[in-house]
């Protein structure tokens, strides 16, 4: 049996709603999702509820697991920030382009820490609510996106500073750390407003405002992919280059290394040909390669992360449409099931498989996205920073263990503090000129003035 809900001077089949009830005014009206419905007269629009997750996927659907992950990663890198602070740079080996893309990270996981708090992802009954009609909406998008673009600048100097000082061997100080860290801060906060103006945020799965697919490739995924593919190619380069001053001298010994590291000003084949000892040699040269490219993974894993992320969340995203996207009798099945169901989604989520993204893919998602400061976390921490911490525990010990004893020492009076108070008054104080005690076993009582007035006339003459 149909059930209604009667708005204004229309009704819909539940659990639709009429959007004559609500004008077209606050919220992210494009999400709407909405079809006419015919009436006796008329078609009607009549839309699903706000959330429209809640009617698309099936009712156990959520992605509340996220926001423990962002906390996690706050914890986590509250450590990194101690151990930072406390530990000596030869344990953490600390540097401000590793420390910079840690707190674009830490940035990004408020975003999933904010949905603790209570969120109010619609601005009406059937419209969801975006960056203009929610601060708490702005304040996760800006998070979200503003750490994103903290991350990948951060990764993109950080390649630039090793090619252009291991490559082209320029010394790179303060004013280039300071030009580096204004860019990747201050670029950063300018490019969100762009993501705001020309796409927009809103509520669509899941409590963080995340972009709309209204022209999202030029706002977000283009540039987040175009810069982060620049950064991997100068990392590469980097790498290519510290291979090749490795093998240079030994260029004679496989035709590979002669085609790629050959200077230019020594033709290939000059050189005499391989030894016997040339064995030797490269195995040192393997050595000396894994030496260079050891410091290189950490880097070269977060920029592979990071294009990995940017395209998967682009291609979730992009399958994400309008509902204006969508024709009606693509739609109409799904709608009709619901209204037949009474509104349960669990009996039409087979029909709306081709609306959007996937159950599986939109968790996938959120869980990759929540997970990128945990992967942070394992790109940059050390077991020297552990080791570290032991030594500062031992040190600790050893200087509360000296507090102690000299404490210990200042607390264990001698025989002489122990005299009571009785015999050191003036009173009681005796003593004989020769030394000697009286028969009372006492000195004789004490006299200042005879000696005082001795002293008077020896030093008249």
């Amino acid at each position: 049996m149909e059930s209604h809900q009667n708005f204004g001077n229309s009704s819909c089949p539940y659990p639709f709603i009429s959007e004559l009830s609500f004008p077209a005014r606050d919220g992210f009206t494009s999400q709407r999702v909405c079809m006419p419905v015919p009436m006796d007269v008329e078609n009607v629009s009549c839309c699903l509820p706000c959330p429209v997750s809640d009617w698309r996927y099936s009712t156990g659907f959520n992605v509340d697991l996220v926001r423990w992950f962002g906390l996690a990663t706050l914890i986590l890198f509250l450590f990194l920030a101690i151990t930072y602070t406390v530990l000596p740079v030869p344990a953490t080996r600390r540097h401000y382009l590793t420390i910079a893309p840690l707190a674009g990270l830490a940035i990004m996981a408020l975003s999933f820490v904010m949905q603790l708090g209570p969120v109010d992802q619609c601005a009406d009954p059937i419209t969801p609510n975006d960056w203009t009609t929610s601060h708490s909406c702005a304040a996760s998008a800006t998070c979200l996106y503003y750490g994103a673009w903290v991350v990948i600048l951060s990764g993109f100097y950080r390649s630039l500073s090793l090619y252009l000082h291991l490559c082209w061997e320029i010394d790179l100080g303060d004013k280039f750390m300071y030009f580096s860290l204004t860019t990747i801060f201050g670029c950063a906060g300018a490019l969100v407003p762009v993501v705001f103006y020309i796409s927009g945020v809103a509520y669509q799965v899941g409590k963080v405002c995340v972009v709309s697919r209204h022209r999202s490739v030029e706002s977000v995924w283009g540039p987040f992919l175009g810069v982060s593919a620049v950064a991997l190619l100068l990392q590469l380069l980097v790498i290519r280059y510290c291979v090749c001053r490795v093998l240079d001298p030994f260029r004679t010994m496989h035709p590979i290394v002669n085609a790629c590291c050959t200077s230019q000003t020594q033709p290939p084949g000059s050189s005499p040909p391989p030894t016997p000892a040339s064995e030797t040699r490269a195995r040192q040269v393997s050595s000396k390669i894994w030496h260079v490219l050891q410091p290189q993974w950490r880097a070269v894993s977060l920029l592979l992360v990071i294009i990995f992320y940017t395209i998967f969340l682009a291609q979730t995203s992009l399958r994400a449409l309008s509902p204006d996207d969508y024709t009606t009798e693509k739609v109409m099945p799904w709608a009709s099931c619901l209204v037949s169901a009474g509104g349960n989604p669990d009996a039409c989520t087979h029909l709306a498989d081709g609306l959007g993204p996937s159950e599986p893919m939109i968790r996938a998602a959120w869980i990759l996205l929540s997970m990128t400061g945990l992967v942070g976390f394992l790109c940059v921490v050390r077991w020297s920073m552990f080791q570290g911490w032991m030594n500062w525990a031992r040190q600790q010990r050893t200087v509360y263990s000296e507090w102690w004893a000299r404490r210990g020492d200042r607390d264990a009076l001698t025989d002489v503090e122990r005299v009571p108070s009785k015999y050191l008054s003036m009173d009681s104080a005796y003593f004989s000129s020769s030394g000697s005690r009286g028969e009372s076993g006492y000195s004789e009582p004490l006299s200042l003035k005879p000696a005082y007035g001795a002293g008077l006339r020896g030093g008249g003459h």
